[in-house]
C-alpha cells in the first residue's frame, strides 16, 4: 500500500473510529485507554506492517511452489516468520482500537504477486528474491524508528523482538539473490 494511501486511509478512518466500538467492545461513547492508545503514526505502522508480512507470505507461498533448493527453503521461513510476526501484530491491535490488521493484500500488493507468476523459473528467482530484500529493507527501517519512536510500548517490543529476524532474512535473501 502506499505510503499516500495509508495516509488518507488511516485519516479517512479516524472520524468513524470515534464512532465504532470494536468487536466485543462496551457499547457506548466511552472507550478505555486501551481501546484509543493508538496514534496515526502508529497506526501507520501497523498498517505498513502489516502489508509487508502479507506480500511476503503471498510471494513466499509462490516461491514454495515454483521452486527447489534454497530458495524453496528460505520462502519456507519466509512464510513461517511473517505468518508468526502477523499474529503477533493482530494479537496486539485486533480488539484495542476501531480498525483491524488488514487480512488480504490490497491493489499494488496484489498486481506484485501476479507480476510473479508471470515469470519463468529463472526470471522468477530473481524477481522474488529482489522484492525480499526491498521488503525486508523497509521492514528493518520501519520497524527501528518505531522501536525508537513509537507510542506504543507493546508495538516497540514487537519491533524490538523481530528486527534481527527481519536483517537475517534480507541478508540472506541478497545472498542467494548475489548467487543468481
Amino acid at each position: 500500500m502506499t505510503k499516500i494511501a495509508l495516509v488518507a486511509l488511516v485519516a479517512l478512518s479516524l472520524p468513524a473510529a470515534a464512532l465504532v466500538a470494536p468487536a466485543g467492545a462496551q457499547q457506548g461513547p466511552l472507550r478505555t485507554a486501551a481501546e484509543t492508545s493508538f496514534s496515526s503514526a502508529t497506526k501507520i505502522f501497523v498498517l505498513e506492517a502489516a502489508s509487508d508480512d502479507l506480500l511476503a507470505i503471498e510471494t513466499g507461498k509462490l516461491a514454495v511452489a515454483a521452486d527447489e533448493g534454497r530458495i524453496k527453503v528460505f520462502a519456507r521461513k519466509m512464510v513461517a516468520d511473517r505468518t508468526r510476526m502477523m499474529k503477533e501484530l493482530e494479537e496486539i491491535v485486533n480488539g484495542k482500537v476501531a480498525f483491524s490488521v488488514p487480512s488480504s493484500l490490497d491493489e499494488v500488493q496484489a498486481g506484485r504477486v501476479d507480476k510473479l507468476k508471470g515469470l519463468t523459473r529463472a526470471e522468477f528467482a530473481k524477481a522474488y528474491l529482489s522484492l525480499q530484500v526491498s521488503i525486508n529493507q523497509e521492514a528493518v527501517a520501519r520497524f527501528e524508528r518505531y522501536r525508537q519512536d513509537g507510542d506504543n510500548a507493546e508495538l516497540k517490543g514487537l519491533a524490538n523482538r523481530h528486527l534481527l529476524q527481519l536483517r537475517e532474512d534480507g541478508q540472506m535473501a541478497q545472498k542467494l539473490l548475489d548467487e543468481k
